[in-house]
């Protein structure tokens, strides 16, 4: 609690090298957050990961330096994450967002490395939990500029949890790209 200082929970998980580390995600995942009172059965923080440690430390250290705004050291560490686990769905998808991020143009063309590594997402997304393969889908509809698609996405992201800070951004990012906007005689009054 950073109130009052105090620890509200403590948890750990052991598992041998050999073992699939996702089992220590999901169980240190529930007990926190039970613990902030959330429900933990909608956590499903395994399937969304990966089975290698040291990819997943890549991973979290490009998130970390994603909300820094360091994107090239954000890139560089979501490289390594899909270089020692080339079946990281999500790994794939935040490389593509920092990517795009870097180079905002190559959004143009369908070619470029920001829309490879989307397209690697998606086709690894049907191993996502829901929630998370719709985010994947909805970075790759407004990559595609099919932003009714994306729309519709988020907004039922939204309508299941408004406090969703992913689809949140998503949507931001969604409403600053869709320079179509219907303007109605009201709105101009």
């Amino acid at each position: 609690d950073v109130v009052t200082g105090r620890e509200v929970v403590r948890a750990s998980s052991e598992v041998p090298a050999s073992a699939d580390v996702r089992l220590a995600y999901d169980t240190v995942g529930k007990r926190l957050l039970r613990a902030a009172g959330l429900d933990s059965g909608a956590a499903d923080i395994g399937d969304a990961t990966t089975r290698s440690l040291d990819a997943f430390r890549a991973y979290t250290r490009g998130l970390a330096h994603e909300r820094r705004a360091e994107l090239r050291s954000a890139q560089e560490a979501f490289r390594e994450a899909v270089r020692l686990d080339s079946a990281f769905a999500l790994a794939w998808a935040r490389l593509s967002e920092v990517t795009l991020g870097m180079d905002p143009t190559s959004v143009l063309n369908p070619a470029s490395p920001a829309a490879n590594y989307l397209a690697r997402a998606v086709a690894l997304s049907s191993r996502l939990p829901n929630r998370h393969r719709q985010l994947v889908l909805a970075s790759d509809a407004t990559m595609r500029v099919q932003f009714a698609d994306a729309r519709r996405i988020l907004q039922g992201l939204l309508a299941a949890d408004s406090h969703d800070v992913d689809a949140l951004l998503q949507m931001v990012g969604l409403e600053v790209s869709d320079v179509a906007m219907i303007v109605t005689t009201e709105e101009l009054e």
